[in-house]
C-alpha cells in the first residue's frame, strides 16, 4: 500500500472542478460540459468560481487525446481513474459498452448524483476509493466484463511519483493481461524538464501546487527517464502527438510551442518473452 503524503495546503480533489470550469469558461465546445457545470453550481457555488486558469488548452487537448484514442481504437470497455467532473462517460456512451469511473469518494458521490440527473438511464459504474490502495482495484476488477479495456486518467499522472506509478503499473498490467487492452495518459509539464524553467509555465505549477495541496507538479522528470522507467515496469511504450486542432480561444502562442512538444503516452504490457 502507497504510503498517504502529508502536505500542508489545499486538497487534490479541489483540482477536479478547475477541470471543468476550464472547459466551460475556457469556451472548449467540449460537449456536456456546461450541464455538468450547472449541476456542480447548484451545490458549491461559492466554492467553484467561474474563471478558467488562461491555460483551457491543457485541458482540451488532453480530452480530445482521450476520445479519439477511445474511438479510434474500438475498445468497449473503459475504466477512468481521478474521473473527477469530466463529461467523458456522457459522450462516449455509444461507444463503450462497461464504463467504469474512479475517484476519491466525496467526488465520486457527486459526480454519481449529477450524472443521475443529466442522464438517468447512463449505466456508469462508480467506484470511490484511492487508487493507491488495494482495495480500490478489487473494486474496478469485480465490474470488469470479458472484452478489451483502455484505461486512462486525465491530469493526475502529473501528481504521482515513482513509487505510485511502480503501484499503478502492477494494478494495470494484471487488468490488461487478463482483458487485452491498454492505458493511456497525457503527456505534461512535469515530463519535460525544459520547461521547469520557464516563469510563465512555473507560475501556473505552484498556483496549481496551492490549489491541489501537492508538491509533485514541481518535481520534473525528462522524457527519457520516464520512458525507462514505464518500460522497467514492463510496458511497450507507443507517443502520439497531443491534439492542437483545439476551439479555445485561450490558444496562445506558448501553447502552440508547448502542446507541439508534447506526445501523450499509450502502453501496453510486453509479452512474457520481453517484445
Amino acid at each position: 500500500m502507497i504510503k498517504e503524503k502529508q502536505e500542508t495546503k489545499g486538497d487534490i480533489r479541489n483540482t477536479a472542478y478547475k477541470t471543468v470550469v476550464d472547459m466551460v469558461f475556457g469556451k472548449t465546445g467540449i460537449p456536456n460540459a456546461k450541464k455538468v457545470l450547472r449541476e456542480i453550481y447548484l451545490m458549491a457555488k461559492d466554492f467553484v468560481g467561474r474563471k478558467s486558469t488562461g491555460k483551457a488548452y491543457f485541458v482540451e487537448s488532453r480530452y480530445k487525446g482521450s476520445e479519439r484514442l477511445i474511438q479510434e481504437k474500438g475498445i468497449k470497455q473503459v475504466i477512468e481513474l481521478g474521473a473527477g467532473f469530466s463529461p467523458h462517460a456522457l459522450n462516449l456512451q455509444a461507444n463503450v459498452e462497461n464504463y467504469i469511473e474512479v475517484d476519491l469518494p466525496r467526488n465520486s458521490q457527486n459526480k454519481e448524483r449529477i450524472i443521475k440527473k443529466i442522464a438517468p438511464d447512463l449505466k456508469v459504474y462508480y467506484v470511490g476509493g484511492d487508487i493507491f490502495k488495494e482495495d480500490t482495484w478489487k473494486s474496478i476488477e469485480s465490474k470488469l466484463i470479458g472484452t478489451p479495456t483502455t484505461i486512462f486518467g486525465e491530469g493526475f499522472m502529473q501528481y504521482t511519483d515513482p513509487e505510485q506509478r511502480a503501484f499503478l503499473a502492477v494494478q494495470i498490467k494484471r487488468i490488461l493481461n487478463r482483458t487485452g487492452g491498454l492505458w493511456f495518459f497525457e503527456d505534461s509539464l512535469t515530463f519535460h524538464t525544459e520547461f521547469a524553467q520557464n516563469q510563465e509555465i512555473r507560475a501556473m505549477s505552484e498556483m496549481m501546487v496551492q490549489k491541489s495541496g501537492n508538491s509533485q507538479l514541481l518535481q520534473h522528470i525528462s522524457q527519457k527517464s520516464l520512458e525507462n522507467e514505464l518500460r522497467n515496469y514492463g510496458f511497450k511504450v507507443e507517443r502520439i502527438p497531443a491534439p492542437t486542432d483545439l476551439e479555445t480561444p485561450e490558444l496562445d502562442e506558448l501553447g502552440k510551442r508547448t502542446l507541439k512538444q508534447f506526445k501523450h503516452w499509450v502502453l501496453t504490457p510486453k509479452e512474457k518473452n520481453g517484445n
